[in-house]
């Protein structure tokens, strides 16, 4: 019996996707083939994750996003996790490439929390990796290393020795930046054991260049040269031009520390040609860099200015093309959202409706000035509504509201919706002691410590009292602790001895990350108890 044209269409494209790495442009030819054979809304999710695929093999990143937010949205409809997993996770690599790293980190925490539904732990491995370099191209060390450091523990539990490799060099070079202490050369050494062990070469050039860099700063720089030369054998045996250019740079400071100045001349200038030839400006700038730094030290001033005017000009191409980059990323966004509602538009109107909305524009034309000022207007009515007039934070009116959203949102697209309560310790007796006009002081500078502590995209309210709601919208666990412990430790550093010499102030908070309960009132209610928890330890700490 034959099967059906959607069958035919989607084993074809399953077959497809198993291609695409060994083969992207036969994996574009099956896809097509099964786009002949049927037209469902499933079978176009496919088309346009494939698809999707193959422009991002060819460096279409503008491409990308569309076929991949196109194929998420269907897959929304659709409640199709694996789908929407495979476009999120293109569609946040996507957006990387293009310089866009916020919005880029948004999908990756997507893909994560998709990862962990679907109980793929190679995936939910994979995506942790990838949110923690972000955190490390963001320069956030600090947060990197736990994401790196349960990507490993995940690796290990599974005797994956891939990821294992993965997440060992990633936490050694996240480690070093944020700590420079001699656990990351640790790791680094680890990573490279087991490179070599498993014959992984290419792997192993990459962390034996990492370890000599760090060997650089931590130990002599004798037994950085050794490691750093091995490490540029290995990595042009491989082929990695721009590891292997990478160690020029070190072997340059290395000759500096050693007030070797014409080797490490020798290797800088040798840099910036192999930069030039891989057209690697932000690999040139580094070099210009320490040839500007290594004229001064030689006090070849002429010179110095020279490189430090090439390095200035090179910096300036590499933040235009950035910038042009994330442009790119967001006219992208922008032009799918417009098509998206100009189909939906299109669809709902008819002439009458056009004649009706042509009427409007024509009288909302000759009274801009006034629906202006109404917006003003408008704007101030709706903050003094919502916002609690002490500490200019949210009042729980619009934090039930919101959170409503943000609840319904986090269950429907399997996001991350962290939400902790604080509470300000002893409260009561500072009022008692100091004053209510001191105690409503400290609420103030609370609020304003909160606003400082989070994002644009995060929820600060006040819930009543001295307690207080945050919302943390597709932010992982353990980063929402990291915020929490953070803002704990700003309350408890802050001067407030400016308020009242003997003043103290701490807080206690709670975290809840669980949006599998039934409503957003029970995610609160766990906060609220994971609060509790934290005055019952003795105060002044975080709790989830």
């Amino acid at each position: 019996m034959n099967s059906s044209p959607d069958a035919q269409a989607m084993l074809l494209l399953r077959e497809a996707w198993s291609l695409r790495q060994r083969d992207h442009q036969a994996c574009l030819a099956q896809t097509q083939e099964a786009e002949q054979l049927a037209d469902t809304q499933e079978v176009q999710g496919y088309v346009l994750r494939n698809k999707g695929y193959y422009a991002f093999c060819t460096g279409d990143f503008p491409k990308t996003l569309q076929h991949m937010l196109d194929g998420r949205e269907i897959a929304i409809g659709l409640e199709d996790r694996l789908l929407q997993r495979d476009c999120s996770n293109l569609v946040g690599a996507a957006l990387v490439r293009l310089g866009d790293l916020n919005t880029g980190n948004r999908y990756v925490e997507e893909t994560y929390r998709l990862n962990m539904l679907l109980g793929d732990e190679s995936g939910i491995i994979g995506s942790l990796i990838n949110i923690g370099l972000l955190h490390f191209e963001s320069q956030q060390f600090t947060l990197a290393v736990p994401v790196f450091e349960e990507a490993l523990e995940r690796s290990r539990a599974s005797h994956d020795a891939v990821r294992e490799i993965h997440a060992l060099t990633n936490l050694g070079t996240a480690r070093f930046s944020a700590f420079k202490d001699q656990t990351s050369l640790a790791l680094m050494r680890e990573a490279y054991a087991r490179c070599t062990e498993l014959g992984i070469r290419g792997d192993a050039a990459r962390n034996l260049a990492n370890l000599g860099e760090a060997m650089l700063e931590l130990e002599t720089p004798q037994a950085a040269l050794e490691v750093l030369h091995q490490a540029r054998a290995a990595c042009l045996e491989v082929s990695n031009a721009d590891a292997a250019a990478s160690t020029l740079l070190y072997l340059g400071h290395a000759h500096i520390k050693l007030q070797e100045f014409s080797a490490a001349r020798d290797f800088l200038e040798q840099g910036v040609r192999e930069a030039q030839d891989l057209s690697h400006k932000a690999l040139e700038i580094d070099f210009e860099k320490a040839l500007c730094d290594l004229c001064i030290a030689t006090q070849a001033y002429q010179e110095a200015l020279k490189h430090h005017q090439r390095f200035y000009i090179l910096e300036q191409k590499v933040r235009n093309e950035n910038t042009d980059k994330a442009t790119r990323a967001f006219e992208v966004q922008i032009g799918l959202e417009k098509a998206r509602a100009e189909t939906e538009n299109h669809k709902a109107r008819n002439l009458e409706l056009a004649q009706a909305l042509a009427a409007l524009e024509a009288s909302s034309r000759e009274k801009t000035e006034l629906l202006g000022q109404l917006r003003i207007t408008t704007f101030e009515l709706q903050q003094q509504v919502i916002r609690d007039p002490l500490t200019k934070l949210f009042n729980r009116r619009y934090l039930e509201e919101r959170l409503t959203l943000e609840f319904q949102r986090a269950s429907r697209t399997a996001s991350l919706l962290p939400v902790a309560m604080l509470d300000i310790d002893n409260f009561k007796d500072i009022n008692d002691t100091f004053s209510h006009h001191i105690g409503d002081q400290v609420l103030r500078e609370i609020g304003v410590l909160l606003h400082q502590a989070l994002r644009p995209s995060d929820l600060a309210a006040r819930y009543g009292g001295e307690e207080f709601v945050i919302v943390l919208p597709n932010v992982l666990p353990q980063a929402a602790v990291v915020v929490c412990e953070r803002l704990r430790k700003n309350v408890e550093q802050f001067n407030w001895h400016t308020i009242h010499p003997d003043l103290i102030v701490t807080v206690s908070i709670g975290i809840a990350c669980d949006t599998t309960v039934q409503t957003h009132e029970k995610l609160l209610s766990l906060a609220d108890e994971k609060m509790y928890q934290a005055k019952r330890s003795g105060k002044n700490r975080v709790c989830s």
